[in-house]
């Protein structure tokens, strides 16, 4: 009994807090060039910088395309997670998205933890959203549990 304790310790400790192991965030101006409604929960979001990046998420790439969905985050672990961002912020979030795209294109787009993932490793500028949230003029992306 005495050699499976400390085992057991270790696997609870490991599962436990490994899966918040990403936090922070940041947002950068950008304007948008299009957006597009698939369906209620799904767009395509195309944003372009408007003064030089200087969020690494958003450096390098002269239009930033965003593929986002509502769904569990990665690391999120079904029925025991509590979902970090809800649907209904979510939907809120491309409400105020498509608003913005109908008036002065302009807004502050970000990520919470790594927020993204890219399509491919070859362009970082073609990413997945899992989530969105809308926070004051901001909008931010989550990919991975916070």
């Amino acid at each position: 009994m005495k050699t499976i304790a400390p085992f057991c310790t270790a696997l609870i400790s490991l599962l436990c807090y490994s899966t918040g192991a990403l936090a922070g965030g940041s947002a950068e101006k950008v304007i948008i060039l299009s957006f597009q409604k698939i369906n209620p929960t799904d767009y395509v979001l195309v944003l372009a910088p408007i003064e030089k990046p200087t969020e690494y998420f958003i450096e390098g790439c002269k239009t930033f395309v965003v593929l986002g969905t509502y769904a569990s985050l990665d690391g999120q672990w079904p029925f025991f997670d509590k979902s970090q961002v809800t649907r209904e912020e979510h939907l809120t979030s491309m409400s105020f998205i498509e608003e913005k795209s109908n008036t002065n294109k302009e807004l502050y787009f970000g990520y919470t933890g790594s927020g993204f993932k890219p399509v491919s490793t070859n362009n970082k500028c073609v990413v997945n959203s899992r989530a969105l949230q809308k926070s004051e003029d901001m909008i931010l992306s989550y990919y991975h549990k916070v």
